[in-house]
């Protein structure tokens, strides 16, 4: 995924770290590092579908203090909950924005598009058409909601090293 600037720059490029139950890797390299650019502002990190679904490399993105996050994404009638329940409680739990942006149409792909808010809620949510959406992002809500319940600063990454292995 390329993140290009309002002028035409790219100023980023990330490659899916998370392959896709083998499918994907009969036919593409996993990369292999993260992809965070900053853009009027704004720190954004970059995933790319099943890569949302992976909650330690979502955590990563917000230790390195991202305040957003975009998710192209071309997912299924069968990941219906990712876009209903996972990426609400991405956004939440790391304390960040959220947009998940899906591929919608033919028989398989659901749509379901949203950008939602540090505090997990809906700021848009489309249906399952075609739809144009536009969201107001404000940087301050990122860093008040960590300031008001920082999960990061009360992690205990002690316990946590079998993460790592």
């Amino acid at each position: 995924a390329q993140f290009v600037s309002s002028d035409g720059t790219s100023l980023g490029n990330y490659r899916k770290q998370h392959l896709w139950l083998c499918i994907e890797g009969r036919v593409f390299t996993a990369g292999d590092k993260q992809t965070i650019v900053t853009y009027k502002g704004m720190k954004i990190g970059i995933l790319i579908c099943y890569d949302i679904e992976f909650p330690e490399i979502v955590r990563c993105l917000a230790l390195e203090g991202v305040h957003f996050v975009a998710v192209p994404t071309a997912s299924t009638v069968i990941s219906r909950v990712i876009a209903s329940a996972v990426i609400p409680s991405r956004a939440r739990e790391n304390q960040f924005f959220v947009a998940y942006v899906n591929h919608c149409g033919g028989e398989h792909f659901i749509g379901c598009s949203c950008v939602c808010g540090p505090d997990g809620k809906d700021i848009v949510r489309a249906g399952e058409k075609e739809c144009l959406m536009f969201a107001s992002i404000d940087v301050s809500q990122s860093v008040s909601v960590r300031n008001e319940n920082s999960y990061l600063k009360e992690r205990r990454p002690e316990l946590y090293s079998k993460l790592v292995s």
